[in-house]
C-alpha cells in the first residue's frame, strides 16, 4: 500500500530530530534587519488538531529557509497568539500582534481575517490567509493561497454535477449539509451551495441543511434527515466533522460525505480514531487546490521538510492529513513576496506596506511542481489557485487518491 512505501521512506530519513517548540518565535540569522511576522490561529482549541500542524511546517520552512537560502540582509521572526477558536479573542490578538511589532500576519482561519479585516488597511498591515470568505476576495490588504470557502463548495457541486448519470439515474443527485450554527465555515460553505443550486436550477434535489448549535457532537436528529442524500456536505471543523461521519455511518448511511479543505483532510487522523471501523470511511471525497497527496515534487517537498524536523511517530500521524502540507505551500507565497519586497525597496526600508506592493505583483509558476495553475496576483486578484482536484479515501489503498483531473469553475 501506497501509505506503507511512505512509512518506509520515512524510517531511512529520519535520523535524530529536535522538536521545536509550539508556539514562538522563529528567527533568523544574527546580522541584518528584523521583519515580524505575527501568526494568529487556533493551537488549543476545537480546531487546533489541524493548525498545530501549520504552525509547525510554518517555522521548520522559515527555518530552513534561514539556513540554506536566506533573504540579504533579512532575518525573520515568527510571534504567535492563540486564538482557541475564539471569536472574541481575535481582535484582542491581532493588538497584541501589532504591540510585538507585527508588520505581516498570517491568519489560518478565514473567520479570524475576516473579523479584522477593515484593520489592515488602516494599520498597513497585510494579512495572509490559507483560505478566505467571499467577502475578502476585494480586500486589497489581504491575499490568500486557496480559494474562497464559497467558492470551493460551489466546485464540490460542480464536479458533482458533471459526473452524475442523470439519464442512467434517471433522477436529481440528492444533496443536503450539515453544520454549526454560527461558525464561519458552515456559513461561507453553504452560501456557496445556495448560490450554485440557484445558477443551476433542475439539477440537484436539495435535502436540506441540519446545523446543530456550536460544538455539538451528538449528531442522531441531523443524521436521521439526511439518511437520504446521495451526497452530504460537511461543514463542520474538528470533532464536528469526525463524529458526524461516525453518527451517519453507524445509522447506515451508505453513499457519499464530501467537503472542501476545512472539514475533512486537515482532521482525518481524529475522523479515523472516532469512527467505529476504518472500513466505513468508503465514499469519502474532498476537494482541494492543493496537490497535497499526490505523486509530485510539491508533495516530496513538504514529506521531506516534515521527516526532517518532526519524530517519527509525529510523521506516521501527520502524513495522512493536510494540514502540515498547507505551511510549505503558504510560506513559498510568503517569502518570495518578502524577496520581492526587498529587492525592490531594500532590507532596511521593508515594512508592510513594502510586502503588500510586492504580493499585488507576484507571478509565480508552480505547475511543474504538481499545482493547477501559476500563482498570480495583481490589484484585481488576491488568490492565488484557481483550479480544484478531488480525492478521494481509498480503503484499501490506506491513502487519498486522485479521481479528477483540474478543473476550473
Amino acid at each position: 500500500m501506497r501509505c506503507r512505501l511512505f512509512k518506509a521512506v520515512i524510517m531511512l530519513v529520519l535520523g535524530l530530530v529536535v522538536v521545536l517548540p509550539l508556539v514562538g518565535c522563529a528567527d533568523g540569522g544574527d546580522t541584518g534587519t528584523q521583519l515580524v511576522i505575527g501568526y494568529q490561529g487556533d493551537l488549543t482549541g476545537p480546531g487546533g488538531s489541524a493548525m498545530m500542524p501549520i504552525h509547525s511546517a510554518i517555522q521548520d520552512y522559515l527555518k530552513t529557509v534561514e539556513a540554506e537560502n536566506p533573504i540579504p540582509g533579512l532575518k525573520l521572526k515568527i510571534v504567535t497568539y492563540d486564538t482557541r477558536s475564539d471569536y472574541s479573542r481575535v481582535p484582542l490578538g491581532y493588538t497584541w500582534l501589532k504591540g510585538q511589532g507585527a508588520e505581516v500576519i498570517l491568519f489560518p482561519s478565514p473567520a479570524d481575517i475576516d473579523i479584522v479585516s477593515k484593520k489592515l488597511a488602516e494599520d498597513q498591515i497585510p494579512g495572509f490567509g490559507t483560505t478566505a470568505l467571499e467577502q475578502q476576495r476585494d480586500n486589497q490588504w489581504a491575499f490568500f493561497i486557496f480559494e474562497t470557502m464559497e467558492v470551493q463548495n460551489a466546485a464540490c457541486m460542480q464536479w458533482i454535477m458533471d459526473n452524475w448519470d442523470y439519464s442512467g439515474e434517471d433522477r436529481n443527485p440528492k444533496v443536503g449539509s450539515m453544520g454549526w450554527i454560527g461558525l464561519s465555515t458552515t456559513i461561507g460553505m453553504q452560501d456557496g451551495i445556495d448560490a450554485f443550486l440557484e445558477e443551476n436550477p433542475g439539477k440537484f434535489e436539495w435535502m436540506g441543511e441540519e446545523f446543530a448549535p456550536l460544538g455539538t457532537t451528538a449528531w442522531a436528529i441531523e443524521a436521521k434527515a439526511l439518511m437520504d442524500c446521495d451526497y452530504i456536505f460537511v461543514g463542520t471543523v474538528g470533532t464536528g466533522s469526525a463524529s458526524f461521519i461516525k453518527e451517519v455511518r453507524l445509522r447506515g448511511y451508505d453513499k457519499a460525505i464530501i467537503g472542501p479543505t476545512a472539514p475533512i483532510p486537515g482532521y482525518w487522523g481524529l475522523i479515523e480514531s472516532v469512527v467505529a471501523a476504518l472500513a466505513e470511511l468508503y465514499d469519502v471525497y474532498h476537494l482541494h487546490n492543493m496537490p497535497w497527496c499526490i505523486d509530485c515534487s510539491f508533495a516530496d517537498e513538504w514529506r521531506g521538510l516534515m521527516t526532517e524536523n518532526r519524530s517519527q511517530d509525529w510523521v506516521e500521524g501527520e502524513i495522512r492529513q493536510s494540514g502540515y502540507a498547507t505551511g510549505p505551500a503558504w510560506m513559498t507565497l510568503l517569502v518570495e513576496v518578502i524577496r520581492n519586497a526587498v529587492e525592490e525597496v531594500g532590507a532596511e526600508n521593508i515594512d508592510g506596506s513594502a510586502v503588500r506592493d510586492a504580493a499585488a505583483s507576484i507571478n509565480l509558476d508552480l505547475t511543474g511542481d504538481g499545482w493547477g495553475n501559476p500563482w498570480v496576483l495583481n490589484d484585481e486578484n488576491h488568490i492565488c489557485c484557481n483550479t480544484y482536484k478531488v480525492f478521494e479515501w481509498d480503503v484499501d489503498e490506506d491513502w487519498w487518491v486522485e479521481i479528477s483531473d483540474w478543473f476550473t469553475m
